[in-house]
């Protein structure tokens, strides 16, 4: 038995198969092997991560390849710790993975990267679309006061 690749559907071709002393031409038998929706497969900084100053890329991986992953205006941070973050560009790495490229420095508080406008090559949509950080205004402990209670 052999399995070939062809698109979204996979080909079965059973060579030389004798059924009830009957020898049998090659036959096809077909089955779907649609993925399913494209999902996040990976993401660096990792989901739920706290962010400060220093961080200044997102690195995605996508289960499958997809389109409208390279345009920057997919994508929107969001919340209250978004401070002056903004996404200056996004770069593809190459076998389903993406760069955005981040400026500025985050509040306190949650963000919020919401992804939007990608779809697989059937025109699924993402699923899943969101990615939630912690900003962290200035985690380097050189930029924090001390503080004096006086009594």
């Amino acid at each position: 038995m052999r399995y070939f690749e062809i698109a979204c559907i996979s080909i079965l071709i059973i060579f030389n198969v004798t059924s009830c002393g009957y020898q049998l031409e090659d036959n096809l038998i077909g089955r779907s092997s649609e993925p399913g929706p494209p999902i996040i497969s990976l993401v660096v900084p990792s989901d739920g991560s706290r962010i400060d100053s220093s961080m200044n890329q997102i690195d995605i991986t996508f289960s499958e390849e997809v389109t409208g992953a390279d345009s920057s205006s997919n994508y929107v941070l969001s919340g209250q710790g978004v401070g002056s973050l903004t996404i200056v560009s996004v770069s593809s790495l190459g076998s389903n993975s993406y760069r955005i490229s981040v400026t500025g420095t985050p509040g306190d508080g949650t963000i919020t990267l919401t992804i939007n406008n990608i779809v697989d090559s059937d025109g699924t949509g993402l699923q899943d679309n969101t990615i939630g950080y912690i900003g962290c205004w200035n985690a380097d402990w050189l930029y924090r006061r001390r503080l004096i209670f006086d009594n």
